[in-house]
């Protein structure tokens, strides 16, 4: 449930950014261009609703938008409360630790400096050598030596009275939440209510055309409706009303088909199913209702461009005909005419675009889809060209690589061309440091009262994860690995 409550909110940040970029695009750029781009332009949002994985691109509109995340917050009495955190993506400037000059903070690799002697019985002290001895950050040996040897330091009271909460409980707490239960049921009601009213709605349909008489192959005629219409989805039939000349017919048959020829049955019975799924957002009711209008006009265009006289008038009083006392057909199976004041209006504008028109179109399109399908990433300005083992070459410092991908196999290390060690895929290193260490990240943030940690805001998380002095011990662990990660993870960046 917690999983499904996730990607539903993940989709729902995402594709409400997406659709309301389409709506622009297909209201201002596209406006005067040949409906079908528009038409095009809708499964960029299907595919953003629907798919929860993505390309990292640096040139992603999401790596300069929030991204939402349901976490579970643990005050420092032990009490959860559910907190949507925003990642601000915000564009920050990374300096080194060890370059850092603060007055309120000592930068984490400056720690290593420190004589341990002066530090005796801290628990600035244990956090910091703890992380170097379990995270493999670099350090001196007798630093480590003196974590061994001081490792029966207690730490604060506040700390030690506080409840450890694991990451099982983390996740367990999002998934048992109550008001994320009512919240998952009323959403699965509200799925069951619209796919019930549609199947519903195909049952009357199909009573209704029990007496429908055959014209030609996939072509119907019955007495029971006022428009034409597709129904069906492996075998599409058109079924048209009586009493329509033999130009009326002409034009409304090769309208339907070529509904059926581009399989708009298929993408419409798709867009339904993600109408069903986000049946509460406003935003997706409204890009619905607009792909469907721009599936239609794309039609009407396709009839008016394959005709040789000027039919534009008869064709809008066709439409407008259909339209008078006549209720409208619409479903999962089945569409018709529908939308008739601004078909009328776009047809009486249209004209035939120009080849160069098209070629813009298909340009915005595949800028669109680059920038809006694709995931938040990061320009790495140091990536990995080398293995990283100290000691030899230009290697720098002296990072125990095996105990990071001990922790998790995204922690892959390597070097850049300078020596420094660099995470061989920074971005999923990111990914695996939020997923394991969200607690710590929390900590640092709360605490210092810091804005939340990003992709590229991250300077401050690096000076002040080893000084946290609230939280659980574990917490406070969490929160030095933060530091060392950063330590490592800035690298690629500078």
């Amino acid at each position: 449930m917690s999983s499904v409550i996730e990607w539903l909110a993940d989709s729902l940040f995402a594709g409400s950014i997406v659709m309301l970029i389409v709506m622009f695009i297909r209201g201002v750029i596209l406006r005067r261009m040949p409906r079908r781009y528009a038409y095009l332009l809708w499964a960029v949002v299907a595919v953003r609703l629907i798919c929860p994985v993505s390309i990292r691109s640096p040139l992603s509109v999401f790596s300069y938008v929030p991204e939402v995340k349901i976490v579970q917050e643990h005050s420092l009495q032990g009490k959860n409360t559910n907190q949507i955190s925003m990642d601000s993506n915000s564009t920050a400037v990374s300096d080194k630790h060890q370059n850092q000059e603060t007055e309120q903070a000592v930068p984490f690799s400056e720690a290593y400096r420190i004589d341990s002697s002066e530090m005796q019985n801290s628990d600035v002290t244990e956090r910091a050598d703890n992380s170097v001895s379990s995270y493999g950050n670099t350090g001196t040996q007798e630093q480590i030596k003196t974590k061994e040897a001081e490792q029966h330091i207690s730490v604060e009271e506040n700390s030690a009275n506080a409840p450890s909460v694991t990451q099982e409980t983390a996740n367990d707490g999002v998934g048992t939440s109550p008001l994320l239960f009512i919240l998952f049921l009323i959403w699965i009601i509200g799925v069951g209510v619209f796919l019930l009213k549609s199947v519903i709605d195909c049952v009357k349909l199909h009573k209704r055309l029990r007496t429908a008489v055959k014209l030609e192959k996939g072509v119907y005629e019955s007495d029971q409706i006022d428009t034409p219409f597709v129904k069906g989805i492996i075998r599409p039939r058109i079924y048209i009303p009586f009493r329509l000349t033999e130009q009326e017919r002409a034009c409304i048959l090769t309208h339907e088909k070529h509904h059926i020829r581009r399989g708009d049955p298929i993408f419409k019975l798709f867009a339904t199913a993600l109408l069903a799924m986000f049946w509460f957002h406003p935003l997706v009711w409204v890009s619905y209702r607009l792909m469907v209008r721009d599936m239609e006009m794309s039609c009407d265009e396709y009839v008016l461009t394959h005709e040789t006289n000027d039919i534009r008038a008869s064709y809008s009083t066709l439409l407008l005909a259909f339209a008078t006392n006549r209720r409208i057909i619409d479903g999962v199976l089945f569409f018709g005419e529908n939308d008739t004041k601004q078909r009328v209006k776009h047809i009486m504008r249209f004209r035939k675009r120009h080849v160069a028109l098209g070629i813009i179109a298909i340009f915005v399109i595949a800028i669109s889809t680059c920038t809006l399908v694709t995931a938040a990433g990061t320009r790495i300005r140091n990536p990995y060209t080398q293995e990283y083992k100290p000691g030899q070459g230009n290697i720098k410092g002296n990072v125990d690589v095996e105990k990071y991908m001990s922790i998790d196999s995204r922690f892959e290390i390597g070097a850049a061309a300078d020596g420094y060690a660099v995470f061989k895929d920074p971005d999923n290193a990111y990914d695996a440091l939020v997923e394991k260490y969200a607690e710590g990240i929390w900590l640092i943030q709360k605490e210092f009262n810091l804005l939340p940690l990003t992709r590229t805001n991250y300077d401050s998380y690096g000076v002040y994860g080893w000084q946290t002095t609230t939280g659980t011990e574990e917490q406070q662990e969490q929160a030095a690995f933060v530091s060392s990660f950063i330590d490592i993870y800035e690298n690629s960046f500078e």
